[in-house]
């Protein structure tokens, strides 16, 4: 175990000291450049802030990799550099799409050519398990377009989280936590990459998530943090599949309530004769705080949620229970929960609180002009 641990902890710790620098680095050319994301109608925050945590997360997490495998390369090596390779990509799109938005379009687009760069790899998901019986039902040919399918709706999904202060750092935390718990210290490579994930985050976590000595956030994640951190919960979700740590429907259930509220947002979105991809501030973060919850609230409220239902599909997976009655039990909690929160926007209340038009009001312009992080 001391084998294991070591290099994971050593590479952690560099992950932690380089996201630390990078992000203090980061936000004070933010505020010599005014580099802003400003509020406007769709967002919930009021005051312009630098979206530069994803940045210092990635090169944490990219500082820590490098070096265990400069350290280690027998025991540490992982082929990380395509990975490495995927996440740059969409780091980079990230960067621009936080100064001006990119069409949906071309995001996709480079969302795809990253997958397909970080899988080189260790492959593309083989099986869908056992939903048909004892007999693996395998992807044969359809292997690679249910790849991009999935990996590229969890990038999605973690992008689209990142709308409240906490959340998807929340979020993230508690995934990388769960697998984790499956993966287990003999699987010295991934747990090396999630302990770099995990510390790389916590200098942003401090000045994200709201506390006695933090009234807001001071720094957002971005696009450029969001995609990249999506792809790498793909990337562990499917390769930890394929390694047999659990079954695919299994990994459903650990990334559960993002996965089911983007996906159920697009569908009502797509219903109403709109993008799946517009903005709008119908996510279950947004209708908590419509609701009346405050952002405190709203955060223990889904961080709770996902938590149950991770640990629920831990217990389905430790009683083996058959992998059609996990497919049955997910798909009746996705679509109750899609049925439920289209019936309380149609009524406009959620469990008897009516819902205000949007979350908050955006400052006047000539506050958001002046392009300064001010608290008025």
């Amino acid at each position: 175990m001391n084998g294991t641990l070591s290099p994971a902890l050593l590479a952690a710790t560099v992950a932690l000291i380089c996201a630390t620098v990078v992000l203090f680095g980061c936000y004070r050319a933010a505020q010599r450049f005014h580099w802003f994301d400003l509020p406007d109608t769709r967002k919930a925050h009021v005051v312009p802030t630098p979206a530069i945590g994803g940045i210092s997360w990635f090169l944490g997490l990219a500082a820590g990799i490098g070096f265990a495998n400069w350290a280690w390369p027998v025991q540490a090596h992982w082929n990380a550099g395509f990975l490495l390779a995927g996440c740059t990509l969409l780091m980079l799109m990230g960067v621009l799409d936080d100064r001006r938005p990119l069409p949906s379009g071309p995001r996709l687009l480079v969302q795809v050519i990253a997958v397909l760069i970080s899988f080189q790899a260790v492959g593309p998901l083989q099986s869908l398990g056992n939903l048909l019986g004892e007999r693996p039902l395998d992807l044969g040919y359809l292997a690679w377009p249910v790849t991009i399918f999935m990996a590229t709706g969890v990038i999605n999904a973690m992008n689209m989280i990142d709308g409240m202060d906490g959340l998807l750092a929340g979020v993230l935390g508690l995934s990388l936590l769960a697998l984790g718990l499956f993966f287990g210290v003999a699987e010295a490579k991934h747990l090396l990459v999630m302990a770099c994930a995990l510390t790389a985050l916590l200098p942003f976590a401090l000045v994200n998530v709201r506390s006695p000595w933090l009234a807001r956030a001071k720094v957002f994640f971005g696009d450029c943090g969001s995609m990249p951190a999506g792809l790498l919960l793909a990337h562990l979700l499917i390769s930890g599949a394929n390694a047999g740590r659990f079954a695919p429907v299994t990994a459903l259930w650990l990334f559960a309530l993002p996965l089911t509220d983007t996906v159920s947002l697009m569908l009502r979105r797509t219903v109403a004769g709109r993008s799946p991809l517009s903005p709008d501030q119908n996510h279950l973060h947004h209708v908590l705080q419509r609701a009346g919850l405050s952002v405190k609230q709203t955060l223990a409220t889904l961080l709770a949620g996902v938590l149950c239902l991770q640990l629920l599909g831990l217990a389905l997976q430790k009683l083996a229970v058959a992998h059609a009655m996990q497919a049955l039990l997910f798909l009746i909690m996705a679509f109750s929960y899609h049925f439920w929160m289209a019936r309380s926007l149609t009524r406009g209340e959620l469990a008897g609180r009516a819902l205000r038009a949007n979350v908050s009001a955006v400052p006047p312009l000539s506050d958001l002009s002046a392009g300064k992080p001010s608290d008025a």
